[in-house]
């Protein structure tokens, strides 16, 4: 029943992202028609959670957990936007610039909480 309401431009839709070569490419296409760009944004997030919990687990230190979380997921982030592809001129990555730098100054903001309240 849900193919049969389908229309024609989620049909096009559909067909463009099968449409991929590569599999960087598909990742890349579906993030951006599907998800509007903020499908590898979410589960980055999604991942910093996961790591401090599970650093929560083995110490329980709030501000060096989460130093290591964003830190960790600030180096993926750098390596996840260089995948990308060229679309109608257009430079489309996993992760926009607006995007990319959110890990990083989360990342220095922590830090610097973390040197100012040393003993």
């Amino acid at each position: 029943m849900a193919i049969t309401n389908l229309t024609n431009a989620s049909l096009a839709k559909i067909n463009y992202m099968a449409n991929s070569t590569t599999f960087p490419e598909f990742m890349i296409k579906v993030n951006h028609t599907v998800y509007d760009g903020v499908l590898y944004f979410l589960l980055l997030f999604i991942l910093v959670i996961i790591l401090f919990v599970a650093a929560q687990r083995v110490k329980d230190n709030v501000l060096v957990n989460a130093l290591f979380s964003f830190g960790s997921v600030t180096v993926l982030s750098f390596i996840l936007r260089g995948f990308y592809i060229v679309q109608d001129g257009l430079r489309l990555g996993l992760l926009t610039d607006k995007q990319l730098w959110i890990f990083p100054i989360i990342t220095i903001v922590l830090a610097v909480i973390s040197w100012a309240t040393k003993e």
